[in-house]
This record gives structure tokens, C-alpha cells and sequence, in this order.
């Protein structure tokens, strides 16, 4: 992997794959201080910057490039009910088509992708309700599995700022 050239605004599947360093499986973890955000719908989550408070990463997939991408699957348990099936089949133009739109957009807007950034499908599963005190499971098959428990939002403390 390396750093996107600003001026290569057109990649290809086979271009994008060149980029990449390794595929992980992983969580990206919503918060946001509107409690209903998923509620008042699409517009108000994309300017809470699409809702987004972090990745967990889990196991490396150094295999994915030999993959049958309809393979990678998952699916999400809260408190031991599914609430979502997903997966990398469900993201238009696959893994690498979609990054290769992420990697043209992003330079056309002179923002291009660098060396050890992570880039996320997002909602594979859908969006999903969860609050302090629950358990998701978020199961990858052969890939393995990320369990999490929501805790309750604390005052986070910054070097520098007033408490």
C-alpha cells in the first residue's frame, strides 16, 4: 500500500486492489449525543458526520485477494437476537469497485487517501439500536467473531482544555 496520487482521479477494480495493505474484519461503532439520531433518518445522521465514534479491528484476512467476496459474510446479534445479515455481496460494486470509486472521489476532491488510513463498508448489516449495559455479537463465520458491550458515554477529558 501507498499514498493515492492526487492526480489519479480513475481507478479500476485491479488499480484499487494494489492499494490495499490487508482486509480486516471489524465493527464501526456509531455514537452520537442526539439519542434518536436513527429516528429523524439519513439527512440528520449524514450531518452528525455520519454518526460515526470508531472501528474495532479483528483478525486479518491475508487470504482475501483468493476470496470468493460472497463468502465474506456476517451477521449481528443484540442480546442474542439478529437484527442484521450482511455482508462485502451487499455493497455496490463489490469490495473493490467500491473502493475504487472511494479512491477517485476522494482525490477529485484533493483529499487522497494515504498510506495506513482504514477504510470502512460501513452498515454491512444495517444500523442498529443498541444501548448501555447491552451485547452484540458480531459473528464472520470462518473469519471469527467481535463481541461488544455499549457502555454509557463519559465526559472525555482533553490535555490542555478546562475540565
Amino acid at each position: 500500500a501507498a499514498d493515492v496520487p492526487p492526480d489519479h482521479w480513475h481507478w479500476t477494480p485491479a488499480e484499487a486492489a494494489a492499494m490495499v495493505a490487508g482486509l480486516y474484519i471489524g465493527v464501526e461503532t456509531a455514537g452520537s449525543p442526539m439519542a434518536q439520531i436513527n429516528v429523524w433518518g439519513p439527512t440528520v445522521v449524514a450531518s452528525d458526520f455520519g454518526n460515526n465514534a470508531g472501528l474495532i479491528l479483528g483478525r486479518r484476512i491475508d487470504e482475501w485477494p483468493q476470496i470468493d467476496e460472497a463468502t465474506l459474510q456476517c451477521h449481528c446479534e443484540i442480546e442474542g437476537q439478529r437484527v442484521g445479515t450482511g455482508g462485502a455481496s451487499r455493497i455496490p460494486g463489490g469490495l473493490l469497485g467500491s473502493l475504487a470509486f472511494a479512491l477517485g472521489k476522494t482525490a477529485r476532491r484533493s483529499l487522497p487517501m494515504q498510506r495506513g488510513m482504514l477504510i470502512t463498508t460501513g452498515a454491512a448489516t444495517g444500523i442498529h439500536d443498541i444501548v448501555a449495559g447491552q451485547h452484540s455479537r458480531i459473528d464472520f463465520g470462518e473469519w471469527g467473531a467481535i463481541e461488544c458491550r455499549a457502555v454509557a458515554a463519559t465526559p472525555a477529558t482533553v490535555p490542555g482544555m478546562p475540565a
